[in-house]
């Protein structure tokens, strides 16, 4: 009993935010990146390496997530010595969420990249929209 307790004391300090619908569970750590894009009912990890949860543009400057924490329904991101900061409303539904971008602390911002994840679903990948899949699962 003390091993698991001491894993799950662990596995939270590594995890900032995690949503789950009916066949996915997304992690985000504390340090800004992707950490997981797992099947629930087998538990493999799609993402093929942890990943920027966001990216941001300015003045021609590409900066990277740096923190993330969970804040009630908000996930606040914060991109390192730029200042920026980022909130993202997450709604968890049973077939999937939904990432919404809904303050930026720098107008100046020209771009923003939001949720880039390099995924090992590569049977399938669609060219007009940002689908992949293979014969057993699905990122949309």
């Amino acid at each position: 009993m003390r091993h698991f307790t001491i894993l799950m004391f662990v596995a939270s300090a590594l995890c900032a935010a995690e949503f789950q619908t009916d066949s996915l569970r997304y992690a985000v750590g504390p340090n800004g990146r992707n950490q997981s894009v797992s099947d629930r009912r087998t538990g493999k990890n799609y993402l093929a390496q942890p990943s920027p949860l966001m990216v941001i543009t300015k003045n021609g400057q590409r900066i990277v997530s740096t923190a993330a924490s969970l804040d009630g329904e908000s996930l606040r991101v914060k991109f390192g010595a730029s200042g920026i900061e980022a909130t993202l409303r997450v709604r968890t539904l049973p077939r999937y969420l939904t990432l919404e971008l809904t303050a930026l602390s720098d107008t100046s911002v020209s771009l923003v990249e939001l949720a880039n994840l390099p995924l090992t679903l590569t049977k399938y990948v669609s060219r007009t929209i940002a689908t992949c899949r293979d014969d057993e699962y699905a990122v949309a």
